[in-house]
């Protein structure tokens, strides 16, 4: 999670790069990271990968942190309801920059890990 890095989504049967996804923001007060800039190859949307993609990601975030956070474009409904469908929780509407680009208002989802770490 400390490397930054994108993860390589690959298709096994086909041996085809379809995607990436990342950790970003991890923030060990709150013990919270965020999952996101996940992209996947059009013929791969609405099927199983996203939510596969989103699971692996998650059980391994809730070894290290208490909640996991996404932001999604506003305007982008599909993956809003991609976040409902694998338990997110809509947290509200946020304002972020990425890079040079101007401000872009984003929903923030939030999953809480099924356990307590204490």
């Amino acid at each position: 999670m400390e490397s930054g890095g994108a993860f390589v989504v690959v298709d096994t049967k086909s041996q085809q790069i379809i995607g990436s996804t990342r950790f970003y923001g991890y923030d060990p007060v709150k013990s919270e990271i965020e999952i996101g800039w996940t992209f996947l190859a059009r013929k791969y949307w609405g099927g199983r990968y996203n939510a596969e993609m989103k699971q692996l990601l998650l059980d391994h975030a809730f070894r290290f942190v208490e909640t996991v956070v996404f932001f999604v474009g506003a305007q982008n409904f599909r993956s809003q309801k991609a976040m409902e469908k694998i338990g997110a929780i809509r947290n509200g509407i946020v304002k972020r920059v990425f890079g040079n680009h101007p401000p872009h208002l984003n929903v923030k989802y939030v999953i809480a890990s099924p356990t307590n770490h204490e």
